[in-house]
């Protein structure tokens, strides 16, 4: 198995109690390449290749691999789209037509995703990481007395990617928008840093003189995930701490500025970030006085409710635990019986 994605580690420990040999390689969005050739060693011995499918062209260069020394080899290779759209990443464009098996989120990724890989088994799984979403271990209450926030605060979650130019375009408007507020003072925004984004923080620093009030958060301090239960609102740019926020039922804005709209274009041939086309986010393209607008609606009782009631049709709690990860695994038992 070779993935960015968490959802692997559950099903690595699944598999393994049932006895197969799992090579696992799951670096949570950072560079795989020291490891390569162990890489391809076992993906040219395997009897069976399941990969990710890499945000990043760079980082999704030993999943295209290593699946296709799976099909040289004849042997099941597997797909795992764990989020919307990521399907259609174009680096795996060449593959379409040989992947074995295919795990998505839900049937209406199953019926776009049909359209172009027409020889595939495609297995509505889920995600084995958002079943966890539902059930945070603090509530907002715990999780704002445990972080020192007061009650009058307004706290935001914006959770970053990899790029520079751009997570510094997405907080700058953030900060312009929250600028623009008459409230601006009770904001407390907490930029959390993707663990892949190998850029020094120190890149980021000037956002520290803005007049709101910004914290940097990386991995190394604290998990975006512990931060979405104390959070008012969450201004992302189609990430899945958004379809986590979702879960917890808090109001979500998906900012995409211009350079993250183009690539969003460039990776998955669509411009557009499904949760938002289901009315569970809103969308905001690039618009500043737009987000502001947004921003102010949301915080609102009558203004996230329509919000709120579309993110219960289209992020249901799950009835059973570990649903995901026994529909993965028997497919994985089906392929190598």
């Amino acid at each position: 198995m070779v993935a960015s994605t968490n959802g692997f580690k559950p099903l690595e420990v699944e598999l393994k109690k049932q006895d197969y040999d799992v090579r696992a390689y799951l670096p949570a969005g950072k560079p795989l390449h020291d490891v390569a050739e162990e890489i391809f060693e076992n993906a040219g011995n395997a009897d069976l290749v399941l990969t990710g499918v890499s945000s990043e062209q760079n980082l999704a260069q030993e999943e295209v691999k290593s699946l296709e020394l799976a099909i040289a080899r004849g042997v099941p290779c597997g797909l795992y789209a764990d989020t919307f759209g990521v399907h259609r990443r174009t680096w795996f464009k060449h593959l379409r037509e040989k992947i074995t098996f295919l795990f998505v989120i839900n049937e209406e990724e199953k019926k776009d995703a049909k359209t172009i890989y027409p020889n595939t088994d495609i297995i509505v799984s889920g995600n084995p990481t958002r079943e966890a979403y539902f059930t945070p271990i603090w509530t907002y209450e715990q999780s704002r007395s445990i972080l020192g926030i007061t009650p009058d605060e307004i706290v935001v979650l914006c959770p970053q990617g990899k790029n520079l130019a751009v997570n510094k375009e997405h907080i700058g408007g953030m900060i312009q928008a929250i600028e623009s507020l008459s409230m601006k003072d009770k904001f407390r925004v907490f930029v959390c840093m993707h663990p892949g984004d190998l850029n020094p923080l120190e890149s980021y620093c000037d956002f520290l003189k803005s007049s709101v009030k910004v914290a940097f958060v990386t991995k190394n301090i604290m998990r975006s995930s512990i931060l979405v239960p104390p959070a008012d609102l969450v201004i992302e740019s189609g990430s899945d701490i958004g379809v986590e926020a979702c879960c917890q039922r808090k109001p979500v804005v998906s900012f995409f500025t211009k350079i993250a709209t183009d690539r969003l274009s460039a990776q998955k041939e669509t411009s557009k970030w499904s949760p938002c086309e289901l009315g569970a986010e809103k969308a905001v393209y690039g618009d500043v006085n737009e987000l502001a607008s947004a921003i102010s609606e949301l915080l609102t009782p009558e203004g996230y409710a329509p919000m709120r009631e579309r993110q219960e049709k289209v992020f249901p709690q799950p009835a059973e635990k570990g649903t995901a990860v026994r529909i993965m695994a028997s497919a994985i038992e089906k392929y190598l019986s």
